[in-house]
């Protein structure tokens, strides 16, 4: 339902429905289940595109942390943290932050799935 609304541009109904989710998944897999660091990453999505900045770099901030503990700091999913931390630095103007972030995107998807993957390279573009 979260993920409706959002795609409805009703920002505040997809928050609360994220919200109801992660309580549910927190409830059942334990708040520190890699799927609950997953969804964080759409919370911040979502606060990104109203323009909460703020909140969206503390959600992908503590993405990357779950991500870094539950599953390494090789992992793909971690990769995908980095991504989004670049992603959202880049929309605040903050490029050097940015390059670093994608680069380490970079570096995790050479080693894990090798240079000619089209994720490596949408990274090294």
């Amino acid at each position: 339902m979260a993920l409706f609304y959002h795609g409805l541009n009703q920002a505040e109904l997809a928050l609360q429905h994220m919200s109801q989710a992660l309580l549910l998944l927190s409830l059942s897999s334990g708040p520190d289940h890699p799927d609950v660091a997953a969804t964080f990453i759409n919370v911040a999505m979502m606060y990104q595109d109203i323009g909460n900045m703020n909140t969206a770099l503390h959600y992908l901030q503590e993405t990357l942390k779950k991500s870094e503990r539950l599953l390494g700091e090789e992992h793909i999913q971690t990769a995908v943290c980095y991504h989004a931390l670049a992603i959202a630095f880049n929309c605040m103007g903050a490029f050097k932050l940015s390059h670093q972030h994608e680069k380490k995107t970079y570096d995790i998807h050479v080693k894990q799935l090798g240079e000619e993957d089209s994720r490596t390279r949408d990274s090294q573009n």
